[in-house]
C-alpha cells in the first residue's frame, strides 16, 4: 500500500476542506445507504421477499395492494415472518363483514328433509300400507 501511495498520491489542488457536516443521523444514513426493495401487498397485506412471506401487523385494510418498502410513508410498519406454509390472518373490512351478515339474514332457516318431495311420499305410503298389514 505505501508503495503505490508514493507511486501515485497527489497534492491536492487547494488546501481548503470541501467536506459538508453530515446532516443526518446514524439510522438516517443507514436508511439512505441501503437497498430498497418495493413490494405490493395482498389483500391480506402480505408480502413476499426472497420466497419468505410476511404479513403486515396492526395496520388497516386501506394498505390493500400498496407498494411499500420497509417504510410506508415515513413511519416503521409492524410485520411478522409467517412459516412456511402457514396462511396470513384473514383481515375483512366493514363492508365485507356487513355483506356476510346480510346474506346471513337474507337466507333462510334450514330444513331438514323436503316433506312433499315425491319419493318421500312414496316412502311414507308404502310404510303406512306395511303397518296395516
Amino acid at each position: 500500500m505505501a508503495d503505490l501511495n508514493t507511486r501515485f498520491a497527489l497534492a491536492p489542488p487547494s488546501p481548503v476542506d470541501a467536506h459538508r457536516p453530515v446532516l443526518h443521523s446514524a439510522w438516517e444514513l443507514a436508511l439512505i445507504l441501503c437497498l430498497h426493495q418495493t413490494r405490493t401487498l395482498s389483500r391480506n397485506l402480505t408480502f413476499q421477499f426472497k420466497n419468505r412471506e410476511y404479513q403486515l401487523q396492526g395496520q388497516s385494510y386501506r394498505l390493500n395492494r400498496a407498494a411499500v418498502t420497509v417504510l410506508h410513508q415515513g413511519r416503521n410498519l409492524p410485520w411478522r415472518l409467517l412459516a412456511e406454509g402457514e396462511s396470513p390472518i384473514p383481515l375483512d373490512d366493514e363492508k365485507s363483514v356487513h355483506h356476510a351478515v346480510e346474506q346471513a339474514k337474507a337466507r333462510p332457516a334450514r330444513q331438514t328433509r323436503a316433506p312433499a318431495h315425491p319419493w318421500r311420499r312414496k316412502a311414507r305410503i308404502a310404510a303406512a300400507q306395511a303397518q296395516q298389514q
